[in-house]
């Protein structure tokens, strides 16, 4: 019997789930603001950026993420997938209503792009490395317009 579409199966290089069905389930509980949604996608010990932060620092800062920006979403754009690793171009969108990066703006709304890289391993994201246009950003936050 063949495994449903984007599951991995009995000797399936992507042990339990497919990389890209991990992405997609991590971007849904990103947009549900759904902590627990995310933690289970989460290796407890993955490295994010180089440095192994584990699974309760990344959801931490995914929920101050969401307190900063109730609406935060992110919108997949592209993606690219390649064994275990999973490339995207997202753009984000949120409305700030705390403090957020040392910037206090209440109402403005930020609109950037962001890159991601995933690899994923028996069923869960072992590693991300991630590169949003913090500077454009920050330009938002501070001039509190939209960046051209």
């Amino acid at each position: 019997m063949r495994p449903e579409l984007g599951q991995g199966g009995p000797g399936s290089p992507f042990g339990v789930v497919e990389p890209r069905l991990l992405f997609a389930r991590l971007i849904s509980a990103c947009n549900e603001h759904d902590p627990d949604a995310a933690a289970a996608l989460f290796s407890a010990d993955i490295a994010i950026d180089g440095e192994a932060i584990g699974r309760n620092r990344i959801v931490g800062r995914l929920s101050a993420l969401w307190r900063a920006f109730p609406d935060a979403h992110w919108e997949v754009l592209e993606t690219i997938s390649n064994g275990r690793r999973v490339a995207a171009r997202m753009r984000f969108t949120g409305t700030q209503a705390t403090p957020w990066l040392g910037v206090d703006r209440p109402g403005l709304v930020v609109d950037m792009t962001e890159f991601g890289f995933f690899r994923c391993q028996g069923g869960h994201i072992v590693e991300h490395w991630g590169s949003g246009d913090a500077p454009r950003m920050l330009a938002q936050l501070r001039s509190g317009t939209m960046a051209e």
